[in-house]
């Protein structure tokens, strides 16, 4: 309560639509419940040029006395009269004075892929496979690309019969292992006795396996994932 904020946009006159659209921004006070209390502003700016040109309009309001532990507030980009406008680059900054445009499209991003969400591990593959020179696995991104490296899932196998969920193990593949055809050792254990050993070659876009992950006793476990870390 009693905080000062300004509320900032750009505008601009709306394709194929006769010049005279004229901006309008309602910020409503609601309480707990989501309940209309009152109406803080309801400005109407100035009509936007005919040539397409980009302007910007400002306002400042206070937060009211009364605004209590879980209100909040609803704020309306819409237009003052019947022409449409354009909205872009909208946002609210503490004080009386409009701060430097900083363009907020992290959720764009996210959602294109390009900002790895934190603690966050993507499947790159599924499957069962023993990684022998039958298989070459293309996971769904490049080592190279990503956070830090891949994660290799593996579960008990019975050969003859499948996958069990059991025996779970985990290895890392740093980004820095992104080298053409690298050769990976990996020693697993399958229950309380028995040794599982794994061969393979690492490249920035796959795996590649090899005969000795399925011979004897290497038998005993399968990839099931890949994740990204």
């Amino acid at each position: 309560a009693g905080m000062t904020f300004t509320a900032t946009g750009y505008f601009k006159r709306q394709h194929n639509v006769v010049g005279g659209g004229t901006p309008r921004f309602e910020i409503d006070h609601l309480d707990a419940g989501g309940n209309f209390k009152a109406r803080l502003t309801n400005t109407i700016f100035p009509a936007v040029p005919d040539n397409y040109a980009f302007v910007r309009h400002s306002l400042v309001f206070t937060i009211p006395d009364d605004f209590s532990e879980g209100d909040s507030l609803d704020f309306k980009i819409s237009g003052g009269n019947d022409k449409w406008v354009q909205c872009d680059g909208i946002q609210i900054v503490e004080g009386d004075t409009p701060s430097v445009y900083m363009p907020e499209d992290a959720t764009w991003e996210l959602a294109k892929g390009n900002y790895p969400t934190i603690l966050k591990q993507p499947s790159l593959w599924k499957g069962a496979v023993y990684l022998d020179e039958r298989h070459t696995i293309y996971p769904d991104k490049p080592l190279g690309t990503c956070q830090t490296g891949w994660i290799l899932k593996w579960s008990f196998y019975e050969p003859g019969t499948g996958v069990s969920d059991t025996d779970w193990q985990y290895t890392i593949i740093p980004k820095t292992s992104a080298v053409n055809g690298r050769d990976h050792r990996v020693y697993l254990r399958s229950g309380n006795t028995r040794e599982v050993f794994k061969y393979f070659h690492v490249y920035n876009d796959r795996l590649v396996g090899h005969s000795l992950s399925s011979n004897g006793d290497n038998g005993y476990m399968a990839l099931r994932e890949i994740l990204e870390f």
